[in-house]
């Protein structure tokens, strides 16, 4: 595919109406000629937070829809699922930011998957709960049908379990009991949530866990025959369930069963139910008689978390929590139960030796309150850095894309985002490198520490990296105190 001419380039962001005027004139002027590429007309674009890489992709593509839906501009796709997409968006008026849930066009012409859809939105904004993602708008313009969320910055517990493999039982208990208050709420008003898995919590940067989609499997009013002809592939774990347990089909206490197989997931790190795509497996009655016992994984588990668990998944519903308020009650119980053993068993809050408190105390206080900015597109990465750097006292600050990053830094008025940079390569490849040099090019950025942390297949690289007294190549395999000397060489050359 040819690149882009500038020229051509701006006529379709005016035919998609993505920039005004003025914004357009002023990135002109900045690179002085309209002889220029259509290159750096998007990477100035970009650094001023005026158009996103997602949007440029569109536009390069030669979409022309799918860039508002109503009062709201998509700056980026967030998740995609079989039904929806979900878009981080902001308002063409008030610039606040929402997360827009869109159904995807091949459902958009079917009457039931649509009312379903809205269905599920208007059930939605009737519930007002910390531990509820809140719906503010629920809309339908032609054939687009949309709904409107709050944006939440962090990720789904899927996520956050696949980075972290298993939860320790503090803090897997502490995200069950806020999902417990959550769904206990929507029951006391006569709804359930029919969909609950992991991808269905969303986490904050705070630690505040937060349901999706609520009432999205149960909204089909259909009867059938078979099970297996179930109309809605996200209802068909519950199918299963209700019809291994001979209960009736929407049963009350089907969440319950499911937030206790989260529970158990992020204790063991392994699904009680075995994962596959194919519905009569997924409906197979031996899939919830033959669950392999929590303790078989963590045979060390405090006895009364295992009682949770366990009575939470109790194939007999009578024996199960009869309600989300039972189950979080006991939830409460149980963290402070397990709190006190770990308090007793270890003697300090840390859970380790003095020896090792006063060595990560020392650590900590070798880097007192430097800010460094990570640019690493690899969850699992961003993780691992964020946590070993923080552990050597270091604030982290962790973004995916190099241009939004560099982007901080052009808008920012007075004191810098962070006072050094670490350009990760391991998932970026050469945008990391071209970040990087960029990073030490520009006026408002060329005085600040940048390291390009190249990944081992990389090596050849680091030829193309453009090098200062406070520009440095760091090779993986690197230790984090390696990591950390040169960025405290980098910080001493700036004072």
């Amino acid at each position: 595919m040819l690149e882009l001419t500038a020229e051509h380039f701006v006529q379709r962001v005016t035919d998609t109406n993505l920039l005004d005027e003025r914004q357009i004139e002023s990135i002109w002027s900045e690179l002085g000629s309209r002889e220029a590429s259509g290159e750096a007309f998007k990477t100035i674009a970009v650094s001023r937070q005026l158009l996103t890489n997602y949007q440029i992709e569109k536009l390069i593509r030669g979409d022309r829809s799918g860039f508002f839906y109503g009062d709201y501009k998509t700056l980026y796709l967030v998740g995609s699922g079989t039904f929806a997409r979900v878009y981080r968006a902001v308002h063409r008026r008030t610039n606040q930011v929402v997360a827009l849930k869109v159904l995807r066009n091949r459902f958009s012409s079917i009457h039931e998957e649509t009312q379903n859809f809205l269905r599920e939105g208007r059930m939605g904004k009737t519930l007002r709960h910390p531990n509820i993602v809140p719906i503010s708008e629920v809309n339908s313009l032609g054939r687009s049908h949309y709904i409107v969320m709050e944006f939440v910055e962090g990720r789904n517990l899927r996520e956050f379990v696949k980075v972290r493999k298993k939860l320790s039982p503090v803090e897997a208990t502490d995200f069950t009991a806020q999902m417990a208050d959550g769904l206990d709420y929507a029951f006391k008003r006569g709804i359930t949530h029919r969909d609950l898995k992991l991808s269905n919590v969303l986490v904050s940067s705070r630690g505040l866990a937060q349901l999706v989609d609520f009432g999205l499997a149960a909204a089909s009013g259909k009867s059938m025959v078979n099970v297996e002809d179930h109309p809605n592939e996200r209802a068909i774990d519950y199918a299963g369930l209700e019809r291994t347990t001979n209960v009736r089909r929407d049963d009350k206490r089907s969440d319950v069963y499911f937030l206790g197989c989260m529970y158990y997931h992020m204790l063991t790190g392994i699904p009680p139910l075995q994962e596959t795509r194919h519905r009569v497996q997924r409906l197979s009655v031996s899939r919830f008689r033959d669950v392999i016992p929590i303790t078989h994984y963590e045979p060390n588990l405090s006895q009364h978390l295992l009682m949770v668990v366990n009575k939470a998944m109790q194939l007999n519903p009578s024996s199960r929590y009869q309600t989300p308020g039972e189950m979080c009650e006991d939830l409460k119980i149980t963290a402070k139960r397990i709190g006190a053993e770990v308090e007793l068993s270890t003697g300090n809050e840390a859970g380790g030796s003095s020896a090792e408190l006063l060595a990560m105390h020392s650590e900590r206080n070798l880097s007192p309150s430097h800010t460094v900015m990570v640019i690493e597109s690899d969850t699992e990465m961003q993780d691992l850095l964020r946590e070993r750097l923080k552990k050597r006292g270091f604030r982290v600050l962790v973004t995916s894309d190099p241009t939004r990053a560099i982007g901080r830094f052009e808008m920012a008025e007075g004191r810098p985002p962070a006072e050094c940079v670490v350009f990760s390569s391991r998932e970026l490849g050469k945008a990391a490198v071209k970040g990087f040099n960029l990073f030490g090019e520009l006026k408002k950025t060329r005085g600040v520490p940048a390291i390009l942390l190249l990944d081992e297949n990389h090596a050849d690289w680091r030829k193309e990296a453009n090098l200062s007294a406070r520009r440095r190549v760091l090779q993986m395999p690197v230790r984090v105190s390696q990591l950390q000397a040169g960025i405290h060489q980098l910080l001493k050359s700036t004072n």
